[in-house]
């Protein structure tokens, strides 16, 4: 496939898209649904919730760390996870718009 021509779309159209992309893993689709709930899990919990390694939770996070769909909060020894709301918001906007 070629390269995105990102000079054709705003850059609300490419940070949606990027959200978008990150959503496209019903692990990370259930990683999002649990942080609705409950703002004070840890990777070390989606190990358990999701029954996977620690490093494809790792990755699943990762990526929407880097969609800014997520943050992570570090607190001495261990990190929490964080929904960003804004980027949600921004996104479910879109969808029911």
């Amino acid at each position: 496939m070629g390269a995105t021509k990102f000079n054709n779309y705003t850059t609300e159209e490419i940070n949606l898209a990027k959200i978008a992309r990150s959503m496209a893993h019903p692990a990370r689709i259930k990683i999002v649904n649990h942080l609705k709930t409950n703002h004070y899990l840890r990777g070390v919990d989606f190990e358990k919730i999701l029954n996977l390694s620690s490093k494809c939770v790792h990755d699943h996070l990762q990526k929407l760390v880097e969609a800014k769909v997520i943050i992570r909060a570090f607190e001495p020894n261990q990190y929490r996870l964080f929904i960003i709301e804004e980027t949600v918001a921004d996104f479910s906007f879109f969808i029911h718009e």
